[in-house]
């Protein structure tokens, strides 16, 4: 998801891969902001209409976009999306064409239009979930991060859900976290003779990791004890309560 136009989105045993040919539109956490939202439409009406009637008064109100014009950017973004999805543990993938088929903008609503192909993966994988209402509305233009960590910490949590994995469900390691952030620089990508890691990658990423559980109502604490290097911050582990 950093240095690549694929993005993947995975739980458990099935993977979908975002192929996207126009990166130029891509507004990474508006536009995972909207994608959560869109699918959380889908799934509150219990996938049974590919089109949907969305106010642009509601638009402001659920997701704190004020400017449309980075809505329409990140339908233009999702429409331009094809996708594979793995079809089992054979490793035998499907290949899709679009997301979202068409979508007007008119006064006051949108019509979007999904395909049935994406109706069938979110019926099949349950890849989207229904979002909590206060993530939808975080405020991303000073905690930018926090939507990618969210919706990470509810990833995680749902696929452990089971018996057997329910010791891991509040467990989560910092680099797999740090994975799916990917608006923060790479420790690489650094200046190599001033890197400054705690202000450019270890405070925004707690930062946002604090707001991130505020909206979700819950709390985090590192297991051991708070890294004070760099190297012990990728090792570490955090718990979600």
């Amino acid at each position: 998801m950093r240095h690549s136009p694929n993005y993947t989105i995975d739980t458990q045993d099935y993977y979908l891969t975002l192929n996207n040919p126009n990166k130029q539109y891509d507004n990474s956490n508006i536009t995972l902001k909207v994608i959560l939202y869109l699918s959380s439409i889908l799934n509150e009406d219990g996938l049974n209409n590919n089109t949907h009637i969305i106010k642009t008064s509601d638009i402001k109100t659920d997701l704190n976009i004020s400017n449309l014009t980075l809505f329409n950017a990140s339908l233009d973004y999702i429409s331009s999306l094809t996708f594979n999805y793995k079809l089992d543990k054979l490793n035998r993938w499907c290949y899709v064409d679009n997301i979202i088929t068409t979508y007007t903008h008119n006064k006051g609503y949108y019509k979007i239009v999904f395909s049935d192909d994406f109706i069938i993966l979110l019926n099949r994988t349950k890849q989207f979930y229904q979002i909590p209402k206060a993530l939808l509305k975080s405020d991303i233009r000073y905690y930018r991060h926090s939507i990618f960590i969210a919706n990470y910490i509810l990833l995680h949590q749902r696929r452990n859900m089971r018996q057997e994995r329910e010791k891991n469900r509040h467990t989560i390691t910092i680099k797999k976290l740090l994975a799916n952030c990917p608006l923060l620089p790479l420790y690489e990508d650094l200046d190599k003779e001033q890197r400054q890691v705690t202000r450019t990658i270890l405070k925004p990423f707690e930062n946002n990791l604090n707001y991130a559980c505020k909206l979700l109502g819950k709390q985090w604490a590192y297991i051991d004890t708070e890294p004070t290097t760099y190297l012990d911050f990728l090792k570490a582990k955090i718990t979600i309560s």
